[in-house]
């Protein structure tokens, strides 16, 4: 179970994930597969609208209802 405070990512909607899509496609037609080492690459993660952050109480109430 998640808490507030936990590490996530946010989506370009600020939708809290606390897993990266398993794939990303990018303005220039490629396709990056591996959220280990894309989310390293600060370009990448900006360009995909994705963004660090932790959760909140409202984050956790709406993945558990």
């Amino acid at each position: 179970m998640h808490a507030v405070g936990d590490p996530c990512w946010r989506d370009s909607q600020g939708v809290a994930h606390v897993a990266l899509p398993h794939r990303v496609h990018l303005p220039d037609g490629t396709t990056r597969t591996d959220p280990e080492q894309w989310s390293l690459d600060e370009n990448v993660v900006a360009i995909t609208g994705w963004s660090r952050s932790t959760l909140t109480q409202e984050d956790i109430d709406r993945m558990y209802p």
